[in-house]
């Protein structure tokens, strides 16, 4: 589970959340803190990202000059 202050979920009707857990490659879960614990399981590992931004997709870490 990683909790962030900004979660950018691309959802118009819920734009933003604050937590979301990721299980074997796929996100599980996107919401609230309480409402992403619940669905990962009361034994999840927290991961604190701190005062940061994210944004779903693919990333691509290296570029061709």
């Amino acid at each position: 589970m990683y909790v962030a202050r900004r979660v950018r979920t691309l959802d118009a009707e819920r734009p933003l959340a604050e937590a979301l857990s990721v299980r074997a490659g796929k996100v599980l879960a996107v919401g609230t803190r309480d409402e992403v614990l619940a669905a990962a399981g009361g034994d999840a590992r927290v991961v604190d990202l701190g005062d940061v931004t994210v944004v779903p997709g693919p990333t691509d870490s290296h570029g061709h000059l």
